[in-house]
């Protein structure tokens, strides 16, 4: 699914540049280098996001800090060109973010678009919480068409009801959970997200119980 998405913009990457070419002109494309995301908050730790098959995990801004505080996760990326122009209107389709190794199951290639194409500063950003599973323990990255910035990536974490990323919330994530939670600390059973496994976690479980992915 995820390398579906990173060929996909990969080819129409190519395909701008071949039709550039044979019209004889000079398109536009991002630098990497110029371009920048940023998430909200700017404190040192990193945040955690809770996402679920259904979406309804929550918003950006309600991820939470390793002790459990409340932060705003919101990813905001100004897209810059060669010059530092902000390029405007550029297509939300071919900006997405990512776990490094990919380890993220989002529900679709559009849960990992920002909320928009970019306006006239060359902005967009990220506020809905995407449809997926897994757990990833952070960093992220922000790609554009086919790279990555060249920015360090984003301290930013995911878990998930579906622990075990398959797209449904099932007795098997329920499997999953009792193991942690009579077991060692794991960060993919941390649901609350508050550094330790109690009751409280279990309440995601339970109220995510049979949603899946559409």
């Amino acid at each position: 699914m995820h390398a579906h998405a990173k060929w996909k913009s990969l080819f129409i990457g190519v395909l701008v540049l071949i039709s550039a070419t044979a019209h004889g002109e000079i398109w536009e494309l991002p630098d990497m280098d110029l371009s920048t995301a940023e998430m909200a908050y700017q404190g040192p730790e990193t945040l955690t996001l809770m996402i679920t098959p259904d979406g309804t995990g929550g918003y950006f801004t309600t991820a939470r800090t390793p002790s459990g505080m409340i932060a705003d996760a919101t990813i905001t990326l100004h897209l810059r060109d060669v010059v530092g122009d902000p390029m405007a209107f550029f297509p939300r389709e071919d900006i997405w973010i990512q776990s490094e190794d990919r380890d993220i199951a989002f529900c679709g290639i559009f849960d990992l678009w920002p909320e928009t194409d970019t306006d006239w500063d060359g902005m967009t950003y990220w506020l809905q919480g995407p449809r997926g599973g897994g757990f990833h323990e952070g960093p992220i990255v922000v790609y554009v068409i086919f790279d990555a910035l060249s920015q360090a990536p984003l301290a930013l974490s995911f878990n998930s009801p579906d622990i075990s990323g398959n797209g449904y919330v099932s007795l098997g994530d329920v499997a999953i959970f009792a193991g942690d939670f009579f077991g060692a600390y794991h960060f993919r059973s941390d649901l609350h997200r508050d550094g330790v496994i109690n009751l409280s976690d279990v309440t995601p479980l339970a109220v995510w119980m049979g949603r899946g992915c559409e």
